[in-house]
């Protein structure tokens, strides 16, 4: 035998299953998989689905736990949907964190399943439960539990484009509701404006150019004037 041929070692199955096994164990994502308190858990979201151990119907391809270590595996990868059900078809570690085995040549399913499996669980998820869990698992590795962390994280919300004239409106109903508050707390009535009269006249304008725009779509032909 040539010097630069190895020798292959035919191992029987749970011999490399064991091998494999042990190297998850070793690995980052082994380390969190055995972490987890995986059966508080299953348990809390089996009560939560009503579902048993025997229910009837086709067996899932997730176990309950499979489906939260899924979860888990998407936050703690940041991969998208098809990327992650690309790789735990291909990766054995994946397999394992999750509980589930794809054998070559097995039909994997779809990425949409993990959207599926998402909806289920959110739809019953209670931060408070899951963590009143997480807390009885890992409180005796907690420090400083006296202290109080929050996140500042600021998120955009009604993002448009600012125009001078929309500025100037949105200035004049802010004007216009801190006057209606000045006036009620110095018990005297609201000057008479015509603020009101504008924003009525403003709202039938866009009902207007709405029901313009909806018959032009038809087919029908419209002359806009302004």
């Amino acid at each position: 035998m040539p010097n630069n041929i190895l020798p292959i070692n035919f191992l029987a199955p749970h011999q490399e299953y064991e091998l494999y096994y042990q190297s998850f164990k070793q690995s980052r994502l082994g380390q969190l998989h055995g972490a987890i308190p995986w059966k508080g858990l299953s348990y809390y979201f089996l009560k939560q689905l009503n579902r048993s151990k025997h229910s009837r119907g086709r067996k899932s391809i997730f176990t309950t736990q499979g489906k939260v270590a899924l979860m888990l595996l998407k936050a703690y990868t940041g991969y998208s949907d098809r990327k992650l059900m690309e790789r735990l078809s291909t990766d054995y570690s994946f397999q394992f964190f999750c509980g589930v085995y794809f054998k070559p040549g097995d039909r994997v399913p779809g990425f949409k399943l993990i959207s599926d499996i998402r909806s289920e669980l959110a739809s019953k998820l209670d931060i408070a439960a899951v963590q009143s869990i997480l807390a009885l698992a890992w409180g005796r590795y907690l420090t400083d539990t006296n202290v109080l962390l929050t996140d500042a994280t600021a998120y955009e919300r009604y993002m448009r484009y600012p125009t001078e004239e929309r500025l100037l409106w949105e200035c004049c109903e802010w004007l216009y509701k801190q006057m209606k508050k000045t006036c009620k707390l110095a018990a005297f009535g609201c000057p008479v404006i015509n603020t009101l009269i504008k924003s009525r006249s403003i709202y039938r304008i866009k009902k207007i150019k709405r029901r313009l725009i909806s018959s032009s779509k038809k087919g029908s032909k419209v002359y806009y004037i302004y």
